[in-house]
């Protein structure tokens, strides 16, 4: 039966549709009165649930998944951050079902989409003629979101719980339903936690209450308004305070929040976000759409003008055919792939604008204040700037509130009555162009619909499609990990795959999950054991047609990440794996087993020659080395290293032979902070790692002998003064397991 209706879903959308239509034609005076609401959700859930299962992005889609997952799933605190209750509500929702599955995940963002559709035309129908703002509010909904990341996200929760926020407000028109108030506090307050750069949405009741103010001058009225509404607010925040409180995690939550503003100021480790970064992102789209509106404000008298020109109906027709085409042409201009969202809401703005100038009727204020106060403030903490406007659903009611308003609008010019009713004709004609030519290209990273016909064999990727070569990138890279894993076992991803761990139901192994700095992970490993399993994108997973692009594998600001992890699997990891995509490393430890005892001579250091154990050799002779009983590891005794400036200092042995597996050991000491290595044989197969001043540290690793010395040394760079002490150097032969 599922079968059947996954096939068939196409017709049964247009069946839906046809009925839809119909019924709203025959039944047009009871259906303005009832069931619209649960059409207009209805109709959004159907025609969303049939490009759900088409195509698969690692990145944002797997960072939600991942993180939501496992916030209910063993990874709470780590989770605890800016948006830790949009990715606990997802978490619920993924809970459901028990089992990771991205065709669940997709069915949770069109609850969401459908449910913001629903409640923009709830609030629109209070104002306008209800047919006409369903089918607006519709092809507004299906264009502005086609192109969003399909999860549940702390994009478009908080969205939802926003206008569900501004419903209730303006319940309260009429100054009676203070009830009302009270709940719209309490979604703002909460909705903070699902996003917390929402918190500029406190003030937007408290505009409106001083707007009617400023109409009724009722000052006692005021009074009981911001009562009701800051009540509602203290609760929801109180809320979300008692999950914090009861789950340990206040003093996480504040610390990240401080940790994040920090960085806004301070620093740009968190790329494209610092606060100068977003600033100029935002003056540029800004300035860009201000002189879209500008010029369509102007434009929009043209048809206006046409329509009372003395010729033929059908070359009006023409005209208008030809504005809406000339408009489609410059929204999808070549070599700017999202001009089409700010040329719609340069529209948007226009249409606006000239209402505005126009009308005397205040009856509208709050509702434009509220939708676009809305819109313009929904986008600030993003790095995709107004775009997001469009990929988190927050236009879609001042979208469409401007575009009704354009059926109202008319102007006196040289005494002639100027009617703009062509222009909603002239915007619904390049809306629908728009939609059309957006659909075959718009799945969030990825390649054109009509290629996304292969289905991937995962488990949590039952019914998802996408082209041939990712789906078998990622099955045979989950394939063979599943192979070699087991559930005690650890796994880090670089460079952007963070559906993996959503995928495998394997944990993450560092808290960033996003940037996966390696700073974290060098403190990390001083306390854990190392994760068992690295595994690469070696191309770049934020471009929609990998593994097909041959694109360098990284945006500049994730390069010294990308290039600190790919060193350290070189001494400490195997290739185990590599495809189109992915490369697949298992910690040497796993992947190995020791075949002999220890091979360094004298390592005990019972007898020593010139301040060196008996067999061991300076690299250099212009170094020191002296017995030394002050400071020392697991002896009474070691051997202390002094070198002048600049010298490559270290001892050596003649005991490898080339081409055989070791794992090998050392502990040092060193005055200063030096960069050691252990060289199997030279530098073409070292172990390093850098080592604090004044503590025993151990370096340890398995390489392949490429000559029979082994090296344990320090870097050049050396300061007068400088000295280290090694001890307990063990070399033992390794073979890979079978």
């Amino acid at each position: 039966m599922i079968k059947f209706i996954l096939d068939n879903i196409g017709y049964l959308l247009w069946i839906i549709l046809f009925i839809i239509l119909a019924s709203q034609l025959h039944f047009r005076k009871k259906l303005q009165q009832a069931y619209l609401s649960l059409q207009i959700f209805v109709l959004v859930l159907i025609y969303s649930l049939y490009w759900i299962s088409q195509g698969l992005d690692i990145t944002d889609e797997g960072f939600t998944l991942s993180k939501s997952w496992f916030m209910l799933h063993g990874m709470w605190h780590e989770n605890m951050d800016l948006i830790w209750g949009s990715n606990l509500i997802n978490g619920l929702w993924l809970s459901i079902i028990g089992a990771p599955s991205v065709l669940w995940a997709r069915l949770g963002f069109v609850l969401v989409t459908s449910g913001t559709s629903c409640v923009s035309f709830i609030i629109l129908k209070k104002y306008f003629n209800p047919i006409k703002s369903f089918w607006m509010v519709f092809i507004v909904t299906i264009l502005i979101t086609s192109s969003a990341a399909q999860t549940i996200n702390y994009n478009n929760l908080p969205v939802l719980l926003i206008l569900l926020s501004i419903f209730f407000l303006l319940k309260n028109e009429y100054l009676k339903n203070f009830k009302a108030l009270f709940i719209s506090g309490i979604l703002i307050g909460f909705t903070i936690y699902t996003r917390l750069f929402f918190i500029s949405f406190i003030f937007l009741p408290f505009i409106i209450f001083i707007w009617r103010y400023y109409q009724n001058n009722e000052i006692k009225i005021l009074k009981k308004q911001i009562l009701y509404s800051s009540f509602g607010i203290l609760i929801g925040l109180i809320i979300g305070l008692i999950i914090l409180i009861a789950t340990s995690s206040f003093n996480i939550y504040i610390n990240t929040i401080a940790k994040t503003f920090y960085l806004l100021s301070n620093t740009s480790e968190i790329q494209g976000h610092t606060q100068n970064q977003l600033i100029a992102i935002y003056k540029e789209n800004l300035w860009f759409t201000s002189m879209n509106t500008l010029i369509f404000i102007f434009l929009f008298f043209i048809p206006a003008i046409i329509s009372k020109a003395s010729i033929s109906k059908y070359l009006k027709y023409i005209f208008f055919i030809l504005l809406g085409y000339l408009l489609f042409i410059y929204a999808t201009e070549k070599g700017n792939s999202q001009n089409w969202i700010y040329v719609t809401i340069a529209l948007s703005f226009a249409s606006i604008i000239l209402y505005l100038f126009n009308t005397k009727n205040y009856r509208h204020v709050e509702l434009i204040l509220c939708s676009y106060l809305f819109m313009l403030f929904s986008f600030i903490g993003s790095s995709s700037g107004i775009q997001m406007i469009f990929y988190s659903g927050s236009g879609i009611l001042a979208i469409s509130l401007s575009f009704l308003f354009i059926e109202k609008l008319s102007f006196n010019l040289l005494n002639n009555n100027l009617n703009f009713k062509p222009v909603i004709y002239i915007l619904i004609g390049f809306s629908i162009l728009l939609l059309y030519d957006r659909k075959k290209v718009d799945v969030y990273r990825e390649r054109p619909r009509n290629e996304l016909k292969t289905k991937f064999e995962t488990k949590a990727l039952w019914g998802i499609y996408s082209h041939p070569e990712r789906v078998n990138a990622i099955d045979s890279l989950i394939v063979n990990f599943n192979k070699l894993a087991k559930k005690n076992q650890t796994v880090l991803t670089i460079n952007a795959n963070q559906m993996f761990y959503y995928l495998t139901n394997f944990k993450y192994y560092l808290s960033d999950l996003w940037n996966v700095p390696h700073k974290e992970f060098e403190e990390k490993i001083e306390k854990e054991a190392p994760p068992d399993y690295l595994i690469f994108s070696i191309k770049n997973p934020r471009n929609p047609n990998w593994p097909i692009d041959e694109e360098f594998p990284v945006y500049d600001f994730d390069l010294v990440n990308y290039t600190y992890f790919k060193e350290y699997a070189k001494s400490n990891y195997i290739l185990i794996y590599s495809n189109k995509m992915f490369e697949l490393y298992g910690a040497t430890k796993n992947m190995h087993k020791i075949i002999s005892e220890n091979i360094v001579m004298n390592n005990a250091m019972s007898t020593f020659e010139n301040g060196l154990a008996k067999s061991w050799n300076k690299i250099r002779e212009n170094t020191l080395a002296t017995k030394d009983s002050l400071i020392f590891h697991s002896k009474p005794y070691s051997t202390r290293i002094t070198a002048p400036n600049n010298v490559f200092a270290g001892i050596m042995q003649k005991i490898l032979e080339e081409g055989q597996l070791y794992y090998c050991e050392a502990w040092v000491y060193s005055n200063e902070w030096k960069e050691f290595s252990i060289d199997i044989g030279g530098g073409a197969s070292s172990i390093k790692k850098v080592v604090p001043p004044n503590i025993w540290t151990k370096i340890s690793g398995y390489g392949k002998a490429v000559s029979p010395l082994l090296y344990v040394c320090v870097t050049l760079g050396n300061n007068d003064g400088f000295f280290y002490y090694y001890d307990d150097v063990v070399i033992k032969k390794v073979e890979l397991k079978k």
